[in-house]
């Protein structure tokens, strides 16, 4: 946790939670759930461009294939440099 609340400490140095609430929606929640979002729509990205790669390569369903590299490199040219 980075910026850690909803917790208190006990006399033997422990952890316990005293609200879930405020300990998933930190000050900081908008920011994580954006970055963790953005990551796993570029990780589906490459997943379709290899994908259509190996497929444009096996000479299987050709047009599909350059379709979906075409909307993949699209999709990552955007998304990467955010």
């Amino acid at each position: 946790m980075q910026t850690p609340q909803g917790f208190r400490r006990l006399p033997d140095g422990r952890f316990e939670v005293t609200s879930f609430f405020d300990a998933i929606f930190t000050p900081s929640f908008p920011y994580r759930l954006g970055h963790t979002v953005s990551a796993f729509l570029v990780t589906a990205g490459f997943v379709i461009l290899g994908v259509g790669a190996m497929y444009l390569r096996q000479r299987r369903a050709v047009e599909e294939s350059r379709v979906m590299r075409k909307m993949s490199l699209i999709f990552l040219i955007i998304m990467v440099p955010v």
